[in-house]
């Protein structure tokens, strides 16, 4: 019985559907982080909506 391996297409078909879910996961981590600036930005700009007095009192307390 003469069995050949074709280690090319064996590799093909590993990397090829490895590579294509790598893809996609590192597509999601970038929407995810996007979406987490957002929510901080926002916050951000609560923070600056507020009472300067109260900004000024707050950073010398973490002083």
């Amino acid at each position: 019985m003469n069995l050949l391996l074709h280690t090319n297409w064996v590799i093909y078909l590993i990397t090829t559907p490895a590579g294509f879910l790598l893809f996609i996961i590192s597509l999601i981590m970038i929407f995810i982080r996007k979406g987490e600036k957002v929510e901080l930005e926002i916050e951000k700009e609560k923070l600056t909506e507020t009472d300067d007095s109260e900004l000024i009192a707050y950073s010398e307390e973490i002083r």
